[in-house]
């Protein structure tokens, strides 16, 4: 048995303590979040997550992050930054399940869709023809009120009996 790598790796120390930094992977403050082709080429979408900014790098443009090399199939880049050369895989997306979107709450005996199919309750039906008598008095008085009136005869528009709604329960 041999207990000479007992030293340099403890079984008890946190994960990557005493590991060389040849043997760790680069922790890198860059992701790389997608690609794009338009008429110039390929474009990459470089994410500083220390900055919290995204930028879009072309292959070889030269700048303070320059993509080196684009491998389609790997989904990876190298991109030359402060100096040293790191690989970046292609971020993948996380899916997350959303909030239910809320229901419209409806009042106690009407029907939730009240439209087409559904009939009305007599009371029901006098107020909805009360409400449309009043909406086509006010339009009657909107467009006397934008129509020029006739020279010889002034224009009066007759007032119909006042609609009150009813009452609120």
């Amino acid at each position: 048995m041999d207990l000479s790598n007992l030293t340099a790796r403890s079984p008890f120390a946190p994960a990557g303590a005493g590991v060389s930094e040849a043997e760790t992977p680069e922790v890198t403050q860059l992701e790389f979040r997608s690609v794009a082709e338009d008429q110039g080429g390929m474009m990459f979408s470089v994410f500083d997550v220390t900055a919290n900014r995204g930028h879009w790098l072309r292959l070889g443009e030269t700048g303070a992050t320059v993509v080196k090399s684009y491998d389609a199939a790997q989904g990876q880049i190298q991109v030359e930054h402060q100096g040293k050369v790191i690989p970046l895989k292609l971020k993948r997306a996380t899916i997350q399940a959303g909030a239910a979107m809320p229901t419209m709450p409806t009042m106690a005996g009407s029907p939730a869709n009240f439209g087409a199919g559904t009939t009305a309750s007599p009371s029901d039906a006098r107020r909805l023809e009360s409400v449309a008598a009043e909406v086509r008095r006010r339009r009657a008085l909107r467009t006397a009120a934008q129509s020029p009136a006739p020279a010889s005869a002034p224009a009066t528009v007759t007032e119909s009996a006042e609609v009150t709604p009813p009452p609120v329960p």
